[in-house]
Formats: structure tokens, sequence, C-alpha cells
């Protein structure tokens, strides 16, 4: 984390100098500088060599000898020399500097603060001002070094330097501390203790911490004791190093990185961002109060429905966010967080690791019988029984049931398997087909589904066998199979949530709901029902898009055009490719290989000379709506090609060296 600061001498701004005065700098005939009234009489006489600032309350400031000082309407010079001075702020107090230590003086040229500190920051809504003393400003601007304290408008202070850094404010008002850390090259600090200060700089949590994470939603953050920063490990390298010789993708390596690295640390970032091990993990909150003491040998990063998984050792157990512990530390995995008022857990029962439930106060909802568990989700949740294992060999393997978040079990423990619930419904598995079920467990179609989709706006697509598929009504539900073979040639239907066909079983695919319609196909022609299944537009096409903002591209004849939610069509299908969404009204067509735009009534806009769908994207979004959206020429085109070429050739990568190492 590096600490930059902007020196405050440059960064203030005059209070009133616009403001009209009576007196007015002014020069003499040998160049120097004094003030004159309005007649242009000089009342202080022109002995300086420069005007700082004019008369602001009184007091001005000017240079003589390369020294700043301040003199009032009388002439009378009323402060010290300076070898640097900044503005008066909005409290009326200016910043000064000798030997580029530095102190505040007030309006009149009273030093309120001694001039002996390298930085001083700007008051902040409380009147309080961050100063260092005994730091040492680099030439990049990176103030290292020094302590750190506080002082009032009034120049007193508030917190003697005694601080080794001091955190930006967070949305509690607090800022984190640190004492006997040091700043290592990159700007971050190592070592030391922390803690935090509030806006009234007071100390709510004393520096005696190792580490010290951000504080959560519920206001509660975690601390350590005796803990270490993690920097890096051979071994973690070494299994990195093998893994990239076989993963080329940056991303994935960093992510096992990553992943090995959470292995050691628990996943702990503290304040700075550093990677934590070992130590003793407790809890505090925004007030100071101590939550859970630092006893425990890891703990979650924060709180979630009150609670947060701690460890001992090598089991695992909850806390609630008074600290209490709510669920002993007997568990050899529990989940990350709390999900709806429950979570799963794991142990060992007879040698065998085993998942079961509990709720926010620690009891068991369910036994511990489960193979698989998964988080609770819009009130439910898929497990898994254990397989049946008889001389090494698998005689049933695991099977799935739903469980609600009081660990009611909804369903039988009879599935090959079950999908994700979504929006109330999800998909069984049994043998070869598939049946629906609701969030009450109710199996609301036969096994005779050969495929299916997750429900969206009311409906799903299924996909059933031809000969069961010519059993279907619309209105009615479905049938149950006819036979026990799978014919991988099947046609496709809507359902209902009841299970009820809202459409015959006859198309060779259906689209997802988009706008209240859904594309079908009939044996390689393209048309579109409604979401009751009512024939909106006949099929008729040879291809076709989901509606966006109203229209959809259509093809026929091998041509594109588009059409409306209605039907009728807007742009005549002519164009040899489209683009399936309009971008601001427009839409993107290619025509001879190269790409353009036109608007729904079918005029160009974009004239075509663009080499792909995402260039007249992105010209549309630069070049088009920077024109104040208007009909755009060939010579903007072609301009905009050059323009993308000479980017492309600029920033051509070497071949020794992958592109994912540049930044740009």
């Amino acid at each position: 984390m590096r600490r930059l600061y902007l020196f405050i001498i440059s960064s203030l701004v005059l209070g009133g100098v616009s403001s009209a005065q009576s007196l007015q700098s002014q020069q003499g005939s040998d160049g120097k500088y004094g003030f004159a009234d309005a007649g242009g009489v000089f009342v202080i006489q022109p002995e300086y060599d420069d005007v700082h600032f004019e008369f602001y309350k009184g007091v001005a400031c000017v240079k003589q000898k390369e020294k700043l000082f301040f003199i009032n309407e009388a002439g009378k010079t009323i402060s010290k020399q300076f070898d640097e001075v900044g503005y008066f702020d909005a409290n009326d107090l200016c910043i000064v500097g000798i030997n580029q230590k530095y102190g505040i003086v007030n309006t009149s040229g009273e030093l309120t603060l001694d001039a002996k500190y390298t930085s001083i920051g700007d008051f902040d809504a409380n009147g309080l001002a961050m100063i260092n003393l005994g730091g040492t400003i680099a030439e990049d601007g990176t103030l290292q070094g020094g302590k750190y304290g506080f002082i009032s408008t009034s120049g007193s202070i508030v917190v003697e330097p005694c601080y080794s850094f001091i955190g930006e404010r967070d949305r509690n008002g607090l800022r984190w501390i640190n004492v006997g850390g040091v700043e290592d090259e990159h700007g971050r600090c190592s070592g030391g203790k922390y803690g935090y200060i509030d806006d009234n700089a007071k100390e709510v949590i004393a520096p005696n911490y190792t580490f010290i994470g951000t504080f959560d939603d519920s206001n509660i953050c975690w601390v350590c004791i005796g803990g270490k920063e993690f920097i890096s490990d051979k071994t973690i390298d070494a299994q990195v190093n093998s893994y990239a010789q076989r993963e080329k993708n940056p991303a994935k390596v960093m992510a096992k990185r990553i992943e090995l690295e959470n292995q050691i640390t628990g996943g702990k970032l503290d304040i700075l961002d550093h990677k934590v091990m070992g130590g003793k993990y407790g809890f505090i909150s925004a007030t100071g109060a101590v939550i859970a003491e630092p006893i425990y040998t890891a703990t979650a990063n924060s709180f979630h429905e009150g609670c947060a998984w701690v460890a001992l050792g090598d089991k695992y157990g909850y806390v609630n966010s008074e600290g209490k512990l709510i669920a002993e530390c007997i568990y050899d995995q529990v989940a990350p967080r709390f999900s709806e008022g429950a979570a799963w857990a794991k142990k060992s029962i007879k040698k065998v690791s085993l998942f079961g439930y509990i709720n926010t106060k620690g009891e068991p909802i369910t036994e511990f019988c489960f193979a698989k568990v998964n988080n609770i989700k819009d009130g439910f949740a898929v497990v898994a029984s254990p397989a049946v294992v008889e001389k090494g060999t698998v005689t049933q393997p695991s099977r799935y049931g739903l469980i609600d978040n009081s660990g009611r079990l909804l369903t039988e423990m009879k599935y090959d398997g079950i999908s994700k619930i979504k929006n109330g419904m999800a998909l069984c598995k049994s043998k070869n087909r598939f049946c629906y079920i609701d969030n009450t467990g109710k199996e609301i179609t036969p096994f005779v589904i050969n495929a299916g989709t997750v429900f969206e706006q009311g409906v799903a697509v299924v996909k059933l066998n031809p000969e069961d598929a010519a059993l279907c009504k619309r209105g009615e539900a479905l049938p149950a199979p006819s036979s026990a073979k799978r014919n991988p040639q099947g046609l496709h239907g809507v359902i209902d949530k009841s299970g009820v066909a809202l459409t015959e079983v006859v198309y060779t695919s259906i689209g997802s709901p988009s706008e209240g319609l859904m594309t079908v196909n009939r044996d390689g022609k393209f048309g579109y029902i409604n979401l009751a299944g009512d024939t909106i537009i006949a099929e008729q096409y040879d291809g076709a898009h989901n509606f966006s903002s109203g229209y959809a591209a259509v093809c026929a004849g091998g041509k594109w055009g588009w059409i409306s939610t209605d039907g009728t069509v807007v742009v005549a299908p002519q164009y040899d490719d489209v683009a399936a969404d309009p971008t601001h009204s427009l839409l993107r067509v290619k025509r001879n290989d190269k790409w353009g735009a036109v608007s729904t009534n079918g005029e160009t806009v974009i004239p075509f000379g663009l080499d792909s769908a995402e260039d007249a994207k992105e010209f549309i979004e630069t070049r088009y709506i920077g024109a104040g959206a208007r009909k755009m020429t060939r010579r903007e085109v072609t301009i905009f090609n050059k323009q993308k070429m000479n980017f492309k050739r600029r920033f051509a990568v070497s071949e020794t060296i992958p592109n994912e190492y540049w930044d740009y």
C-alpha cells in the first residue's frame, strides 16, 4: 500500500483573496512592490521584492531577500520570516515552512503551531489535521518514517505524534493505527501493533494486535495476536511452477497460487492486504468492545446472520455476534457462512465423514447422514446419501433428495441427481429420464422428460421422445413414458409450473423467453410463440434470434432482416449477417463482408466499411453517439479504421513476451 502525500503548502486555497480590499499591491518605479489606496497613492511604500498574497482580513504576505513574512495594513511586520508560505484556509490558518519544517500561523501572524513538522494535513470536519514529526519526503512525494499525530484548529496537540502509520477513514469514521511498524520500499507498513482511532482521534481499539481486519456489515472485525506475515513458500512456488508447465493460462496459474496460499493462511488478509498466518484470533466491535478473545487458531473474516466460524486446532465451530460459542469446535469442517438460518457441518461417525445441518443456536436440525450437501437457498438445499459399498464395489450410488431450512426432508432420497432450485422448481433425474418437482417436493411431471430447462417467467422447455410427444396434448399433463428407451431425436414443447403442456410437443427446438416471446423451430422453419403457447408469428423463417428492444433478426432466402413483436417486417431480409441486439436503436448488419448499421426503418446510418460486429458496436458507442447520433459518412468510418489499425501496430506484442504480461 503506497502512501503518497500531496504537500499541503501548494494545495490550500486563499480564502477571500478575490474580495475587494482598500489596499492593492502595486509596483514602484524601481520594480519593488508596495500597497496603494484606491487613488493609487502608496500607503505602504514599495520596498518588497514580491507579494505572495494580498490583504486578507488585515494581513498580507510579502517577500524580501528570498524570505516570506506577514504585514498588517499599517505596513508593520507581524510575523517571523519563512522559507515557504501557503494560503489561508477556511479556518483562517496558513501553513508556513522554515528549513523544510512546517507550522501554522493565524491572521495575526502568530505561530499557533511551531514550524517543526515534516507534514501537516488538511483539517477535517471535526477540526483535526494529521501531522508528521521526524519523517522525510522523497522526491516522488512519498512521506516515509517519522511519527503521526493530530492537531486542532487552535494549534493545540490533540494526539502527540506517536503512531508509525495512520490509515484512511472508513465508513464507520474509524482509522487504523500502527505503533512500531516500518515502511518498506513499496510504501507498505510491516511489523508493529495495530488498532483503531475514531473521528476525534480517540483510541477505540488500542494498538495491541499483530494484525487487524476491516469492519464487516456487523461492525465487527477480526484481530490477531502472535501471527506473522506470510511472504512466500518454496513448496508453493514448486507446485505452482509445476502446474504452470501444464496450464498456460496465467489467470488459472494465479488462481492456483491463491488456492495454495489460502490453505496456509486460511484466506486471512489484514487491513493492508497482508496475508496472515499463525497466531491466535478473536473479534472486536467498532466501539472497542471485545466480542471474542483472541484464543482461536482461525476465524472467519466476517459475520453472516449473526454468526462466524472459528477453529481450535483442526476442529471447527461457530460463535455469535456476542462472542458466545453457539457450536462447539467439534466439527471437521463447517460451511463458510450461515444461509437462511442454517449451515452444514461435517464430522466423523464410525470413521466415516458425514454431513448434517445446524441452526444459528448451534442445534442440529438434521441427522449427520449425508455424503454431499449444499447451502440453503430460497429455503431449500439438495443433499445426497452415502453410496453403498460392498467388498470394494459400489452396489448403490448416492441418492439425492431435498430439505428445507428447518432440516425437514421434502422428498424421498431416491433421485440420481437434482438440479439447483430456481424460481421454486428443480429438475430431478432417475435413470435416464427427468421430472420436475416444486418447492414442496411434489413431482409435477412423470419421468418422461429427456431434457429440460430451468423455469423462467413461469415456463420451461421440455424434450420428449417422439412417441411420447405424439401422446402429449396441449392443456393436459404430460403423459407417462411409453417405454424406458430414450430417443436422442426428441421433440420440444413448453410446460407451466403445474406440469401442464402449453403447446403441442412438435418443435425441433425452442428458445428461452425474451420480451414475452420464444423462438420456435419446426423442421428448419422458425417462428415465435408467446408464454401461453399461442403462435404469434408463424414458422416461416430460415433463422431467428430472440427479441431485443422490440426487434428480432430473422433470416429468409439466406438474407437477414428485422421484424417487430407483431411480426411486421421493419427491415426486409437483405443482409449477409446481423448482430442479434440493437445498439442505441441501430441495427448492426453485414453486407459484402463489411459491417455497418441501419435504423429501424432501414436507412443506412453507419456506412458499410467496418471489419466486425464488435467494431460496429464500438463505432456506434464512440463516434456515432459522440457526434450527436447523426448519420455518419464513409470518411468517418475510414478514419476510425485507420486509427484502430495504428493502435494495433503501436501495441504490437513481441512473440517472446505473452500478451497477458503487457499492461495496456
